[in-house]
């Protein structure tokens, strides 16, 4: 319901740009840009904010820690914050 509430809109965007200035898109250019993101752009934009948040918590780890380890590396600063996540966890559960 939503994107098709969407697509009118940018339907609508476009038909008055082509109003007031007085040109023409092409159909392939309209068919694009009225079709919007399908199911497999909106995976891998999830994907890929999930996969930036993670690398962002595992620089700040490594930073944070690798003054005090010289072989503090950023796969190492993953399995701390994987450990972390479980011991948080197990302490939610009152393990």
């Amino acid at each position: 319901m939503q994107r098709r509430e969407e697509e009118a809109r940018h339907r609508m965007l476009i038909d008055e740009l082509e109003k007031a200035a007085g040109i023409k898109f092409t159909d392939k250019f309209k068919k694009r840009y009225l079709a919007g993101a399908d199911e497999l752009t909106l995976v891998r934009s999830g994907l890929d904010d999930t996969m930036r948040g993670a690398y962002a918590q595992m620089r700040e780890k490594w930073h944070e820690k690798r003054g005090q380890h010289d072989e503090f590396d950023l796969r190492t600063a993953a399995y701390v914050l994987a450990i972390d996540r479980v011991a948080g966890s197990y302490a939610a559960l009152g393990l």
